[in-house]
C-alpha cells in the first residue's frame, strides 16, 4: 500500500484557490485531517496505483484542505510538489484530476486520468496558465469525442481552454483544440437602429439581429441624455458607452463585445444535429459591464483528418426575462 502525498478531490467544482474533499469509498463517510488541522498529512492520503490490482477506486481517499503536498511517483511526478488548486470527477471507474502544482518555484498545470476498470492511468502537462484549473468530461459512446477531458480557467474574463481526446493507438491524450493566446476569435457583436444588437459569427458566415428591448432594456438606457445624467439606473446597467441613440437612432461606432469571452459548458456539453454529435461551448453575451443579452453558441465537429475540433454551427440564444 502506497501513502502519497497530499491531494485535495472535489467531486463538481473548484473554489478559488482550495477544494474540499469527500472519502469515496469503504463506509463512505466524509473524510478529514486531524482536529485543528487543516493541511493533510502524507498518511491521510491514499490515491493507488491502477495497475495495482488489490485496489479499486472504491480505496480513494482524500482529506479536507487547502494547500498540500503531492507525490504520484507512478506517473513520474516524484515529489513533494505543492499543490495550490485542484479539481476532480468521478465517471466510470475512472477518477480525473487537473491540479496545479509547484516545483523548484516554477508551476505547471496538469491532468491526470486513473482509470481502475481498465488499470491504467495517464499524466498529461497543459498549457492552460495554472491558476484555478478546472476540468469537464466528455462521456458520450457514439461521440469520436467520448473520454475526452477540457481543461480551462474557473475566471471570468479567462477564455483559456484546452481539450484532450483520448489517442487509442498512441495511448494517450492528445490536444484536439486550444484557444490560447486568443481572446474571443469566433463572435463579433455591434449596434443598430432601433436598439437592434447584431451577434456575428464570421468564420460560419452567421449573423442574428434582435432588439435590446425585448432582451429587457429600455430606450432611457440607451438613448444620449444630459450630460450631468448620473442617476443609479446608468451604474446598474453600465450601457453608457454605449448610450449613442437619438430618437432611436445608432450614431455610434461599430463595436467589439470585448466580454465575450470565456466559453461555459453545459452539464451535459454534447449536442446532435441531423445525426452529427457537437461540443457545444455557449458564450455569455454582455452589453457593458453587468447586463447579459444573451448566449451566443458555437457547435464544434471532430475532424478525424485533421484530428481537430473545427466550428460547426452557430447560433444565439436571447436571455429571458
Amino acid at each position: 500500500m502506497k501513502r502519497i502525498g497530499a491531494l485535495l478531490l472535489a467531486i463538481g467544482l473548484l473554489v478559488s484557490a482550495g477544494c474540499g474533499q469527500r472519502k469515496t469509498g469503504g463506509d463512505g463517510a466524509a473524510a478529514a485531517g486531524p482536529a485543528g488541522q487543516d493541511t493533510p498529512t502524507q498518511e491521510e492520503i491514499f490515491l493507488p496505483d491502477p495497475e495495482n490490482e488489490d485496489f479499486s477506486i472504491a480505496d480513494v481517499w482524500f482529506p479536507r484542505g487547502e494547500a498540500f503536498s503531492l507525490e504520484l511517483p507512478y506517473l513520474g511526478l516524484e515529489g513533494p510538489l505543492r499543490v495550490q488548486s485542484c479539481d476532480a470527477q468521478y465517471q466510470a471507474g475512472k477518477v480525473i484530476l487537473s491540479f496545479a502544482a509547484a516545483k523548484d518555484g516554477k508551476e505547471q498545470g496538469y491532468f491526470a486520468v486513473l482509470d481502475y476498470g481498465a488499470r491504467k492511468s495517464y499524466l498529461t502537462q497543459v498549457n492552460v496558465p495554472p491558476a484555478c484549473l478546472m476540468t469537464k468530461y466528455v462521456s458520450r459512446e457514439d461521440y469520436e469525442l467520448d473520454g475526452a477531458v477540457i481543461v480551462y480557467r474557473d475566471e471570468p474574463d479567462a477564455p483559456d481552454t484546452e481539450i484532450y481526446r483520448y489517442s487509442p493507438s498512441k495511448d494517450a491524450y492528445r490536444r484536439v483544440y486550444s484557444n490560447l493566446g486568443q481572446r474571443n476569435s469566433y463572435f463579433t457583436g455591434s449596434l443598430a437602429d432601433d436598439y437592434m444588437a447584431v451577434v456575428e459569427c464570421g468564420a460560419l458566415g452567421y449573423s442574428r439581429s434582435f432588439s435590446m428591448i425585448d432582451a429587457g432594456l429600455q430606450a432611457r438606457d440607451l438613448e444620449q441624455g444630459p450630460p450631468d445624467r448620473d442617476d443609479k439606473a446608468d451604474a446598474d446597467f453600465a450601457t453608457r458607452e454605449f448610450r449613442r441613440y437619438q430618437d432611436g437612432k445608432w450614431t455610434g461606432k461599430r463595436f467589439t463585445d470585448t466580454r465575450l469571452l470565456r466559453p461555459e459548458f453545459c452539464s451535459d456539453p454534447t449536442a446532435v444535429f441531423a445525426g452529427t454529435v457537437y461540443l457545444k461551448f455557449r458564450y455569455p453575451f454582455y452589453i457593458g459591464e453587468y447586463f447579459r443579452l444573451g448566449y451566443a453558441n458555437l457547435y464544434f465537429r471532430y475532424d478525424a483528418g485533421t484530428d481537430k475540433l473545427v466550428p460547426g454551427i452557430a447560433s444565439f440564444e436571447m436571455e429571458a426575462f
